[in-house]
């Protein structure tokens, strides 16, 4: 439990702030190497995860608006990195990943594990473990979080439970 009188210096959100700044800082210097955004890195490991979606579905699962994935998929289809299908029965365009863009996520997931090496070299086996068992608590008790707070946190509507 979280100490209010503890000094915000060295307060919890405080470090959560600030490992989130430089964490972003360093993903955007690692993107930006090899010419890709934050939202085109989310939208290709969900696509490689999951398969062909519809922009709307994989608007949601990467947490932005239909309309900003259209702009993050025109630029990934002009990249070649991921193709639009016509799905006849559904009557609309699915978005898969190309061989490129699969060659493309594997040359990410390579630099995010020495990125992750880099930053977890002073810490244990266990205690790497328990980091991010810990990132998984804090991020379901976010996706708990009343709808306003959800939406303020993420800048999106929470997920519809099941």
């Amino acid at each position: 439990m979280s100490n209010p009188d503890e000094p915000y210096a060295e307060s919890v959100f405080f470090l959560i702030l600030n490992f989130a700044r430089r964490t972003r800082a360093t993903l955007e210097k690692q993107f930006e190497e090899i010419d890709i955004s934050i939202p085109e890195y989310v939208a290709l490991m969900v696509l490689n995860t999951i398969g062909p979606l519809s922009n709307a579905s994989l608007a949601r699962r990467c947490h932005i608006s239909p309309q900003a994935m259209i702009k993050v998929t025109a630029g990934l289809a002009k990249s070649g990195l991921i193709r639009r299908d016509l799905n006849v029965q559904e009557r609309q365009h699915l978005l898969a990943l190309t061989a490129e863009g699969q060659e493309r996520v594997g040359e990410i997931v390579t630099r995010l594990k020495k990125t992750v090496q880099r930053f977890t070299a002073t810490t244990s086996d266990e205690e790497y473990r328990e980091f991010k068992r810990l990132l998984g608590v804090y991020w379901r008790a976010l996706e708990d979080a009343p709808d306003g707070i959800d939406r303020q946190i993420t800048g999106t509507r929470p997920s519809p439970r099941p």
